[in-house]
């Protein structure tokens, strides 16, 4: 089908065969393309940060880049109640 985007040819080198064997058996009918972008958007899913909640919550301020909330901080909150 014509298409002005830009395309990607992939050679089944056996790297990307073993991937292809792996993804046929999640997209049994899919095409060899079909099967590549969706494993490969499954991945990004998976490498795609959650979002960090923002704002107050049973005495938590969360705030975007400011370190890393740890079991003992939940703990100290919880002790203040």
């Amino acid at each position: 089908m014509p298409t002005t985007l830009p395309r990607t040819q992939i050679t089944h080198v056996p790297r990307v065969q073993r991937i292809l064997a792996i993804g046929r058996a999640r997209y049994p009918d899919a095409t060899p393309g079909t099967i590549l972008v969706n494993l490969a958007e499954e991945r990004a899913n998976e490498l795609t940060p959650a979002p960090v909640p923002t704002g107050r919550r049973n005495g938590l301020t969360l705030r975007p880049g400011r370190g890393t909330l740890t079991t003992q901080m939940v703990l100290d909150v919880l002790d203040e109640n």
